[in-house]
């Protein structure tokens, strides 16, 4: 019995946010896009900003926003 492995893709890859990397590939941009527009999609500094995730991401360490905590004001 054949097993088939499915393909995980950022559900943005079809309308991508103008700041994608997948809206500009080169061969610069495609470790990128294999990691951001893939399985890791939530990870990707794009995805958080559009869907208000400000922290900063351990997993690949991109500071998304600076901001201060209410309880440090």
């Amino acid at each position: 019995m054949a097993t088939h492995d499915t393909l995980t893709l950022c559900p943005f890859v079809k309308h991508p946010f103008s700041e994608c990397v997948i809206k500009t590939i080169t061969g610069s941009s495609i470790p990128q896009i294999t990691r951001f527009c893939m399985a890791d999609y939530p990870l990707c500094p794009v995805y958080q900003k559009e869907h208000g995730i400000y922290e900063i991401n351990d997993a690949c360490k991109v500071p998304l926003q600076t901001f201060q905590h209410a309880s440090e004001t």
